[in-house]
């Protein structure tokens, strides 16, 4: 069965005189439903909505805080190439236009792809490196913004 890109789950597809025949009857037509095979190896990590493709971004502490360049391989075969010089955080949407789904009868539109970032963190820091980063000025910003009055009423949390 030849299936229209961008078909959706419980499509229809009728073929017209092809059920059973029967002496003088005209014969039925044939309707073919559309399901979701399960999906195997590299596709688990593609899920779509819609006309939209969502894939997960996994990047580095180091790649979220100073950009990154990635390849990703796409659902139909072509290598896309991301790159970011700016911070990402976790949840974050990179939207990639015209990378999603083929749009059902109209075969030069396109929806979009959305890249989830996921940012590993490391387990723990050595002393060494705590030290490092706590002499990092950047840092030393960053915690400042974080701590401005009015940010978290002056309350003080630890972890």
């Amino acid at each position: 069965v030849a299936v229209d890109p961008g078909s959706y789950v419980g499509d229809t597809i009728a073929f017209k005189h092809y059920a059973s025949q029967k002496p003088g009857q005209i014969p039925g037509d044939l309707r073919v439903v559309l399901k979701l095979r399960a999906p195997v190896g590299a596709e688990k990590a593609w899920k779509r909505s819609g006309k939209d493709l969502r894939h997960r971004l996994n990047l580095s502490l180091r790649e979220a805080l100073l950009g990154f360049t990635r390849r990703i391989q796409h659902l139909d075969g072509h290598t896309l190439e991301v790159t970011s010089r700016a911070v990402s955080k976790v949840g974050q949407v990179v939207r990639i236009t015209g990378e999603g789904m083929p749009v059902k009868d109209a075969p030069s539109q396109f929806g979009d792809l959305n890249l989830i970032v996921a940012v590993a963190f490391p387990e723990a820091l050595t002393e060494a490196e705590r030290l490092e980063l706590e002499g990092t000025a950047a840092l030393r910003t960053i915690s400042a913004a974080a701590a401005s009055p009015g940010s978290a009423r002056g309350a003080k949390s630890e972890l």
